[in-house]
Parts: structure tokens; C-alpha cells; sequence
């Protein structure tokens, strides 16, 4: 019965089964109701949703009715999910799975598992690191499979068009669209033979959002609209919220900005109605894009840093870092239950040999005098022993409470590197802005740390485009702080003060580094250096200035190089103004602007430094391939060169070609 239900959120419904509440006996009848009716509110009331639902529970629990348990906890683990809470989600749906397994319910089974596998996949959407993402994908189809199986062998058409359709997102998250496809449109075909229009407009969506990342626009949208008219019609509001905010993504994507916010709102103001605050966060990241884009006309730096705060909001309040225990949870408590036993026979052989032992005693009758004199010196060094170890054991709580304050510190202190993380790279020029005004370019960034001393720079004003790459003094967050100066000055010395030739932005820059630090009572002689280079395509010219970090360019198969100036953008004895050098503008001229942390990379047979020479060679010898493979390369020999030594440095290497 109840893998056949899905939530629409349908106030008939809703007050058709709160009648039917009224009338009926305590009963297993009276479980089914509740436990449909808590299904129903989940998509708009998680509070009724969870009210529900322990009272069906709580029910089928008195009654001895266990499938009704494990229906009750199933869709409580659907209602936390669709609140974007993985930990209770999942921790509800292995509960339920367990009671399954005890009564043999194939179906039951089936649903579980597939649940637990949209779990894993919800928490891929969001975890940032890559390796995290394939891992939670993997678990997910694993899982999948595994539901697939199950409802085919117990014939349930529903079942399997659902498990088809979860298998494509996992796929389509590989970025193996061709499967993704094909399972797919297998679950369309189920779902239009046996009139499923509410999941089959789910399917529409994830066919949607597949040809999103083909960037196939047109028909993308063509199914979204598709799935949000089907899902409007039969009151379907997760999925209507769904398609709204993808639809939003694409309007952005092709900067139909003024379309965008109006449906990245739309499915924020529904979310709210019905607590999805998966869609919530994603909206409002995307309208924190559209108000800090420059080609908006609506741009604006303070709506778009409160959508941006917004969005941080609701994203930290999804637990995403839990599922796993439970996981293992589950796994522990099976090997907990064959410990016990385990430990019931030891007790038993233990009673066994003190029974023995006891014979043995009384039947030593001549040595009973020794013993109790024995007994007393062993009394006594017990005494001490006992004392001894009382003092040991508040010595070792003493420990264990200063290692859990020190651990909650390090938290917190990681909780904050991480935030800053997200600051720092607010500062970074998006790929799109740089792509834009220099098409054949790459940037590989690679910080030694969580936040890094090293940064990228780029601006375009008129028809010159600046960037530049940077190593401001220390890494971490020591350098993540002086790199927040340098380029508030850089930003300054171009905007603010309309400077255009690269040595004096250097020289003003510089003034202005200086300028900040000064205001300290100690002295600070934190700074950078720079490799900073402008390209003016209207009047063919191409010019740069360094700070330390020289510039290398490759023409005709031959690499060049300018040295910079020997002195840091910082407070330097004997300062000199920075030379602005004129370059030759010809096509088929690569440029590259680095930091000096892949050449002092230690690494290789020997464990020596890569140096400059290697890194010239290796950029000469692939100059021809295109950006995307020539950064793949660098990043790989880099990794292979360090091995399992320490990074010790920020990397970070610019290519531009013209």
C-alpha cells in the first residue's frame, strides 16, 4: 500500500483523512491513516508531519503492528529528508528497514533501501569537496542496485520506475549523460503507462537538469516547463519548487537576469511555505550571482553579500556530517548482538571454572592457615593497588577533559578557517569574468592550506584587461589576511585612482600596502610579490610590471623571459619606481604569470626542489595543448613530483594566450 503513496500536499486529501481520523477504531486501519495523512503534510508541514507520524508509531506499536511501524518510520525519514536533515533521515530509514527484514516485507525492503540511497545522493548535492561527492554518489547507486533487484523480483512496476529514475541522477551526477538517459526515459515510459503524472514530472526535472549540464538550454527548459505544469496541476509543491529554481539556473545561464530572479523567488517563497531548505539555499546562491554580476544592470554588491549570507544560513543548518555514523551505527549494533552472546558463553565457562576452583579450595583443608595469611598480604597490596589506581583514573579524566576542551578549540578554529575560505575566495575573479575577455587562458590554483597567501587578480577597464598573479607574505591565514590587503589596494589603485600603466599601479599599490600597515603600532614589513600583466586588444599592445616574480613568454616555440624588478610591493629599503615593460602583440604568444611555489616544491628521486629550469622546460614542451590539458598536466606532474611530502608553499600558475 504504502509504496504506491506519494505526497502532494492536497488539502482535500488532507481533510478527507482527517474525517476518516475521527471515526475510526484504535486499529491498524486507524495506523494507515495517520501514517498517509503525516506523508501528506510533509511537503508543507514538517511539525503536523512528525505529529502524525509518532502517532501512527506509537499506535502500530501498541497494536503489535509491525508493518505499520516501519511504514510510520519510513516516512518520518522522508519528511527530515525533504528538510534537508540526512542524520534523523536516514537514522528513521535503517530503523524501518530492520523491521522489514524481520517480517520478510520484499516491497518494504525495496522502498527502504532505494531511500537510503536518495539520502547519500541529496548529500553529494551538497558537499563541496569532489572526493566526497563520488563517494556519497557511490553509496547511493550501491543502494540503488540493490532496490532495483528487489522490486523487480516482487513485481513492483511503481518501485522500479522510481529506482530508474534515482539510478539516471546518480549517473547524471558522474556526468555519464548517455546512461543517465537511457534510465531515464525508461522510467517516463513505466510512469506514462501506469499513470504516474506526479513522478513522472519529477522525471521531467531530472531530465532538465541533465541537459542543464550539457548546457543544451532550449530543451532543458522545454521538460522543465514540462514537469512544472504537470506539478502545478496536481498541487505537487516539491517539485514544483524543483523546477522553479532550475528554470531560475537557466535564465541566469543565459543572462535573462530580470527572468532569473523572478523564478529563483518564486521557488524561494514556496520553499519557505513548505520548509525545503535544500531549494532555499540553491536560490538564494544563484540570486547572489545575478546581483554581483557585472552585465546586470541591477547590479548590486549589498543585495547580492545578503543572499550570499542567506544562502551560508541555510546550508549550514542541513546536517550533512552524520548520515555515515549511522550507518556504521547500524553496523555495530549487528556485531553488538553477536558480542553478547559471545560474551553470555565466556560468563558461563567462567562460573564453570569457579565452581572447580572452589572444590579444589575446601578439599586443601591443611593449607587453609596459609592461606587466610596470604589472603591478608594479598588484602593489603590490593588496598594500595586500589588506591594507586584511584589516582591514576583522576589523573586520566583530568587528560581526557583538557583533550576534549582542546579538540572543541581546534573545532572551532577549523569552523572558522573554513568560513574564512569562503570569504577569501569572494576576492578571486570568477572563471566566467577571465574566460570572457581572454577566452584561451588557465589558472591552476592549488593552496597549501585551507585559506592561502597566494591569489589571482584580474580587471577590465575599457578595452584594457589587467590580471596578475600574487604571493603575499606567509600562507595560511597569516597570508590570507596580507592577500585581502594587496588586493584591496590593487582594486583601489585601478578604480579609485584610475591608474592604467602597470609599473605606476605597482608603485600606488605599494604606497597603499604600506600605507595600511603603518597604522599599526608595530612594525609590519608583510607585502607581496607580483607578476602583473595587461593585454589591449583594441590598440595591439601588451605591457607588464614585476615585483620579484619575473614574466615568461613563448613565440615561435622559444621562451622568453623579462625579469621584474628586484623589490617586493611592501616597505623595502631603497624603493624604486616599477618599470613598465612594452611587449611585441603577436598572435600565437602564450604568457605565463606564476609564484615561486611549484619551482621550491620539493619532490622527486631525491627529494630536491623542482626549480625554475624544470618548470620552463615542461611548459615549453606542452605549450601546444589546449589551457584545459596543459593545467591537468602541470597539477599531475606537480602531484607526482611532491609525492608524500608536505606541500610547502601556495601554487599558483596563470596561462594566456593571444
Amino acid at each position: 500500500m504504502f509504496g504506491q503513496l506519494t505526497a502532494t500536499g492536497d488539502e482535500n486529501k488532507i481533510d478527507s483523512l482527517l474525517t476518516l481520523i475521527k471515526t475510526e477504531k484504535e486499529d491498524t486501519n486507524q495506523v494507515n491513516i495517520l501514517t498517509s495523512l503525516g506523508f501528506e503534510y510533509s511537503v508543507q508541514n514538517f511539525s503536523k508531519a512528525k505529529f502524525y507520524l509518532n502517532k501512527a508509531e506509537q499506535l502500530a506499536r501498541k497494536l503489535a503492528f509491525k508493518k505499520g511501524v516501519a511504514n510510520s518510520l519510513s516516512y518520518l525519514g522522508i519528511a527530515y529528508e525533504t528538510q534537508g536533515d540526512y542524520f534523523e533521515a536516514l537514522n528513521a530509514q535503517i530503523a524501518a528497514l530492520k523491521i522489514r527484514e524481520e517480517i520478510g516485507d520484499k516491497s518494504g525492503i525495496s522502498y527502504s533501501i532505494h531511500y537510503i540511497g536518495d539520502i547519500y545522493f541529496g548529500q553529494s548535492d551538497l558537499s563541496e569537496k569532489t572526493s566526497s561527492k563520488e563517494d556519497y554518489n557511490s553509496k547511493a547507486l550501491e543502494q540503488f542496485f540493490k532496490a532495483l533487484q528487489i522490486a523487480e523480483e516482487a513485481g513492483n512496476e511503481k518501485s522500479v520506475a522510481n529506482t530508474f529514475n534515482c539510478i539516471g541522477n546518480s549517473y547524471r551526477e558522474q556526468e555519464n549523460y548517455s546512461s543517465a538517459l537511457d534510465y531515464y526515459f525508461k522510467a517516463v515510459k513505466i510512469r506514462e503507462r501506469i499513470g504516474d503524472k506526479i513522478n513522472l514530472s519529477t522525471t521531467f526535472v531530472n531530465i532538465g537538469k541533465l541537459y542543464l549540464k550539457q548546457e543544451n538550454y532550449p530543451t532543458a527548459l522545454e521538460y522543465l516547463f514540462r514537469a512544472l505544469k504537470l506539478s502545478e496541476e496536481l498541487g505537487h509543491k516539491r517539485t514544483t519548487i524543483k523546477a522553479l529554481g532550475t528554470i531560475g539556473i537557466i535564465y541566469f545561464k543565459q543572462k535573462k537576469y530580470d527572468k532569473s530572479i523572478e523564478y529563483c523567488n518564486k521557488s524561494i517563497a514556496l520553499g519557505k511555505k513548505v520548509g525545503y531548505l535544500e531549494y532555499i539555499a540553491k536560490a538564494n546562491n544563484w540570486l547572489s550571482q545575478i546581483y554581483s554580476a557585472d552585465d546586470f544592470t541591477g547590479h548590486n554588491s549589498d543585495r547580492a553579500f545578503e543572499y550570499y549570507k542567506a544562502y551560508i544560513m541555510e546550508k549550514d543548518s542541513i546536517d550533512t556530517k552524520k548520515a555515515s555514523q549511522v550507518e556504521l551505527q547500524f553496523d555495530f549494533d549487528r556485531k553488538e548482538e553477536l558480542a553478547k552472546v559471545e560474551h553470555a558463553k565466556q560468563i558461563a565457562i567462567s562460573e564453570t571454572e569457579k565452581k572447580k576452583q572452589k572444590i579444589i579450595i575446601w578439599s586443601i583443608a591443611s593449607g587453609l592457615l596459609f592461606v587466610i595469611v596470604f589472603a591478608g598480604f594479598i588484602f593489603r597490596s590490593l588496598h594500595i593497588t586500589q588506591k594507586q589506581k584511584s589516582i591514576i583514573e583522576a589523573k586520566e579524566k583530568e587528560t581526557q577533559l583538557q583533550k576534549h576542551l582542546i579538540e572543541d578549540k581546534q573545532k572551532e578554529i577549523l569552523e572558522s578557517i573554513t568560513y574564512a575560505k569562503r570569504l577569501q575566495e569572494a576576492i578571486l575573479p570568477p572563471k566566467e569574468f577571465v574566460n570572457k575577455h581572454v577566452p584561451d587562458n588557465f589558472i591552476l590554483y592549488r593552496p597549501k592550506d585551507i585559506v592561502a597567501g597566494d591569489f589571482y587578480w584580474a580587471e577590465c577597464v575599457g578595452s584594457k584587461f589587467f590580471i596578475a598573479a600574487a604571493d603575499s607574505t606567509g600562507h595560511g591565514v597569516p597570508g590570507a589576511m596580507v592577500s585581502v590587503v594587496c588586493s584591496n589596494a590593487l582594486n583601489r589603485s585601478v578604480k579609485e585612482f584610475g591608474l592604467r600603466e602597470t609599473g605606476k599601479i605597482l608603485d600606488k599599490t605599494r604606497e597603499l600596502v604600506i600605507e595600511t600597515f603603518e597604522k599599526s603600532t608595530s612594525e609590519v614589513k608583510d607585502g607581496m610579490d607580483i607578476s602583473l600583466l595587461c593585454i589591449d586588444r583594441q590598440n595591439q599592445k601588451v605591457y607588464w610590471s614585476g615585483a620579484n616574480n619575473p614574466l615568461w613568454y613563448i613565440q615561435n616555440n622559444e621562451l622568453k623571459e623579462i625579469k621584474a624588478d628586484k623589490q617586493p610591493i611592501g616597505k623595502t629599503d631603497h624603493a624604486k619606481p616599477f618599470t613598465t615593460h612594452e611587449l611585441e602583440y603577436k598572435e600565437n604568444t602564450t604568457f605565463y604569470l606564476f609564484t615561486d611555489g611549484l619551482a621550491d616544491q620539493f619532490g622527486g628521486p631525491n627529494g630536491k626542489k623542482f626549480k625554475y629550469k624544470q618548470f620552463s622546460d615542461l611548459l615549453l614542451q606542452h605549450s601546444n595543448l589546449d589551457p584545459e590539458q596543459q593545467t591537468l598536466l602541470i597539477d599531475k606532474v606537480f602531484s607526482e613530483w611532491k609525492g608524500e611530502l608536505e606541500q610547502v608553499d601556495d601554487v599558483c600558475v596563470i596561462g594566456i594566450k593571444i
